[in-house]
C-alpha cells in the first residue's frame, strides 16, 4: 500500500512538471471592439493565449490548420505566419522566431500567443492590468491615442494609491501618537495619584479613613511596585 501511494505521488509530481500553468485570462479587444471567441482566453506561463482562428480572422488573416504537420499557417497580404503545436519556433515569411510559450491544444481548441500573433501582423498590443484587458490596434494613430489614455489612467490610479497610502500612514501615526499619549497619561496618573497604605498591608486605599485604619500617604505607582492590590471597598 505504501509503495502504491509513493508511485501515485511521483506520477502527480511529474504531471505537474509537464503541464503548463494555466489560468483564465483577460478580455481581448481589437480596435476597441471585443474579439469574438468561442472559448475564453487562457493564460499559460504568463502569456495570454487565444483561439487561433478567432485571432487570425479577427485581424483579417486567412488561417489553415494542417492536421498532418500539426501546423498553423496564416496569410495576410505579404505576411505568412506559421506555428506548430507545442513547438517554440514560429516562422514569419520563413524567418524563425522563438516563442516563450508555443501554440497548445486546450480542451480541443488550438490556442496561440496573442501578442506574438498581433505583433507579427504589425499591430500594436497593450496590456491593461487594472481592467485585465488586452488591446490590439491595427492603426498606429489609434494605438498612440489609446497609449496616452492608458498612461493617464495609470498615473491617476497611482496617484490615488499613493494618496490612500499616505492617508493610512497618517492614521497609523495618529493612532500610535494617541496610544503613546494614553500610556504617558497613565504613567503620570500613577505617579501623581495619592493612595494610602500600611507598612505591612497587602492593599492600597483611596480613602485615608477606610475601615478606620491608620495609613501612610503614598502614590499609586509605589503601591503597585510593592505588589499591593486595591481595596474593594474604596477603590476609585
Amino acid at each position: 500500500m505504501k509503495k502504491s501511494k509513493k508511485w501515485i505521488a511521483l506520477f502527480l509530481a511529474a504531471l505537474c512538471t509537464f503541464t503548463p500553468l494555466t489560468a483564465f485570462a483577460a478580455d481581448v479587444n481589437i480596435d476597441r471592439k471585443p474579439l469574438q471567441m468561442d472559448v475564453s482566453p487562457t493564460v499559460i506561463n504568463g502569456r495570454t493565449m487565444v483561439p487561433m482562428r478567432s485571432i487570425f480572422e479577427g485581424l483579417g488573416a486567412a488561417v489553415e490548420w494542417n492536421n498532418y504537420t500539426r501546423g498553423i499557417t496564416a496569410q495576410k497580404e505579404d505576411k505568412t505566419i506559421t506555428l506548430y503545436l507545442n513547438e517554440k519556433n514560429a516562422f514569419i515569411n520563413g524567418v524563425s522566431h522563438s516563442l516563450d510559450t508555443p501554440a497548445v491544444a486546450v480542451n480541443g481548441r488550438t490556442m496561440v500567443p496573442v501578442r506574438f500573433v498581433a505583433e507579427s501582423l504589425d499591430c500594436k498590443v497593450y496590456w491593461d492590468s487594472y481592467n485585465q484587458l488586452v488591446s490590439i490596434f491595427t492603426d498606429n494613430a489609434d494605438a498612440a491615442a489609446y497609449a496616452a489614455e492608458l498612461q493617464k489612467q495609470q498615473a491617476a490610479r497611482k496617484a490615488e494609491e499613493e494618496r490612500l497610502a499616505a492617508q493610512r500612514a497618517a492614521q497609523k501615526a495618529e493612532q500610535e501618537r494617541l496610544a503613546a499619549q494614553n500610556k504617558n497619561t497613565q504613567t503620570v496618573s500613577k505617579k501623581s495619584t495619592t493612595v494610602y497604605v500600611t507598612p505591612t498591608g497587602k492593599r492600597y486605599h483611596y480613602s485615608g479613613s477606610c475601615n478606620g485604619g491608620t495609613y501612610i500617604a503614598s502614590t499609586l505607582e509605589k503601591a503597585l511596585a510593592r505588589g499591593l492590590t486595591p481595596c474593594k471597598k474604596c477603590v476609585g
